[in-house]
């Protein structure tokens, strides 16, 4: 039988032994997005979040022409084995740099080649321009050697540019220079990325005998490519290389280690994460997290959480109050328990026009304007009337939503006069 998209709610209505093999899979997908959640009342196409509609769309397809949901495609092969060829000839030339450029380096580089990565990689648009991608086909007639040397030079370029919002301090002071025991979540995202995060995690903890460092990039169990994400099988291979040498020892020393139990979506997905993760996250001083999908996706996570990215996509300026075309790079800290950003679906409200003449929306409060206001002193004072930093977030969050205000709006407007005491 044929299904009729006119009708969409025929589809959950239809037991599974009525569909016939001659189903499309534009129909089962179509099918698929409209059963009800009886629980929520809510179908499908109305829960799911925008960061990770392409992952529910492949899984689908997978499911119905494979019989299995994990075998993905894997669509960014050749983007793949491209990217991580040039990002670790790159790294062989830089590997003297300071930990804080390494570090920038490691965001700069998630720009490396998206001219030739799937556009349907991502939930937004990218704004492609001079400024924000580093091209990998420029020339036909480009040799390799040539080639890593030219995008070395504009990885150059946009590391020597300052980050938006900078809170490598907080970090330093948090985890590079601390003296007491803690341990650090890293969240891994795009293959080249990965690449120079484990040279930066291997430099940091040779500085930092005190600190313990667990990786959780996407899940390798099921051999499963999301798109250009690094899996634990990659850490695996990488560990074997000579250039992470020192990352091996500490993994043998159990200073370092990864997980195969990441992510089983092309994003972090907050609520769908491992046991095994979960618990690492629990008994974690902090997470850090590569990747805008993520960072969206982690809001209001109730433990401290430091955000690398970089913005290209529309979503993204909306959210941080930047243009895309430009690619800034920006290393946000998000207080646990609150929200960096709010308001989205209100952002057609609130418009700029930046210097160039183009108009962006705006979310109700930026990460910008949070970032500001996490930063000031009225933001200390309400900390210090509590027993603990995150009792006086979830207090600052839930005023908030009490007084309809956003959570920079009421930092910056915070008096004891006027609210009356915290505590």
């Amino acid at each position: 039988m044929r299904l009729k998209k006119s009708n969409p709610e025929s589809y959950y209505l239809l037991h599974r032994r009525e569909i016939e093999k001659d189903i499309s899979v534009n129909d089962f997908v179509f099918l698929s997005l409209f059963l009800m959640d009886r629980t929520k009342n809510k179908r499908l196409v109305e829960q799911a979040p925008n960061q990770i509609y392409q992952d529910i769309f492949t899984k689908l397809i997978s499911f119905f022409m494979l019989g299995d949901a994990n075998k993905y495609p894997y669509v960014e092969k050749d983007y793949n084995e491209k990217v991580e060829v040039v990002s670790l000839k790159i790294l062989e030339k830089i590997q003297k740099i300071s930990i804080y450029d390494l570090f920038r380096y490691s965001i700069a580089v998630g720009s490396l080649g998206v001219d030739v990565k799937s556009s349907a990689s991502a939930a937004s648009f990218i704004r492609q321009g001079i400024k924000n991608i580093i091209f990998y086909e420029t020339n036909k007639l480009e040799k390799f050697v040539e080639k890593v040397e030219r995008m070395k030079q504009e990885l150059d370029r946009k590391v020597s540019e300052n980050l938006a919002i900078d809170f490598w301090k907080e970090f330093e002071h948090d985890f590079i220079n601390s003296q007491e025991k803690k341990t650090l979540v890293w969240f891994h995202d795009d293959v080249a990325e990965t690449v120079f995060d484990l040279f930066f995690i291997q430099k940091v903890l040779s500085a930092n005998s005190n600190l313990e460092i667990v990786s959780i990039p996407r899940s390798g169990r099921f051999g499963t490519r999301f798109g250009n994400d690094a899996t634990s099988l990659d850490i695996e291979r990488y560990l074997d290389m000579p250039i992470f040498s020192d990352l091996r020892q500490a993994w043998e020393k159990e200073q370092y280690n990864y997980s195969d139990a990441g992510p089983c979506w092309g994003a972090v997905h907050g609520m769908q994460l491992s046991e095994e993760t979960v618990d690492s996250i629990l008994c974690s001083s902090a997470i850090s997290v590569k990747g805008s999908r993520s960072y969206k996706m982690l809001q209001g996570i109730k433990v401290d959480a430091y955000f690398a990215s970089m913005v290209c996509r529309d979503f993204s300026e909306s959210i941080f109050d930047l243009d895309a075309e430009e690619g800034s790079s920006l290393f946000l800290k998000q207080e646990a328990g609150l929200l960096s950003f709010q308001g989205f679906r209100r952002r057609h409200k609130r418009k700029r026009m930046l210097s160039n003449g183009r108009t962006i929306m705006l979310t109700s409060m930026t990460a910008r304007e949070y970032a500001k206001a996490i930063c000031h002193q009225n933001y200390r004072n309400i900390v210090s009337k509590f027993p603990n930093k995150l009792e006086a977030n979830l207090w600052i969050k839930n005023e908030t939503k009490r007084r309809q205000k956003t959570i920079a709006d009421f930092i910056l407007d915070y008096k004891n006069d006027k609210y009356g005491e915290a505590a």
